[in-house]
């Protein structure tokens, strides 16, 4: 973001809200910034993001036994649509079978912040 700014000759700050848009910010400047950011080949972090305003990621998780198995995988196919209309991505893991390791992938998930968890444990 600095270099964005730096580029754009604006503050870290102006640069900030004008990838926002932010309304306060001039068209103009929005203009040089987003030009600033493309020709760096900047990409926002939403993780960090999202860390600072206290949010998770903007995704779901998926916990599966068995990627191989045919119905599990319309399911996981039929979720990452239905997320994908909502703006979120899909965090897929494969479980196993061992319902241990699959309360812990949950967890692992739970802790990231999802947006949501499903599971499908099926043996």
């Amino acid at each position: 973001m600095a270099e964005v700014a730096t580029l754009a000759g604006v503050s870290t700050m102006t640069a900030s809200r004008a990838l926002r848009g932010h309304p306060r910010v001039a068209k103009a400047t929005v203009s040089r910034v987003r030009a600033a950011a493309e020709q760096l080949g900047y990409l926002r972090n939403n993780v960090a993001r999202n860390l600072r305003l206290g949010r998770g990621i903007e995704a779901l998780g998926i916990v599966v036994a068995n990627l191989a198995d045919p119905l599990l995988s319309r399911v996981v196919m039929g979720a990452a649509a239905a997320a994908e209309r909502h703006g979120l991505g899909v965090i897929l893991l494969n479980g196993g079978a061992d319902p241990s390791r699959q309360a812990r992938l949950v967890t692992g998930l739970v802790r990231q912040a999802v947006e949501g968890v499903i599971i499908a444990p099926r043996a």
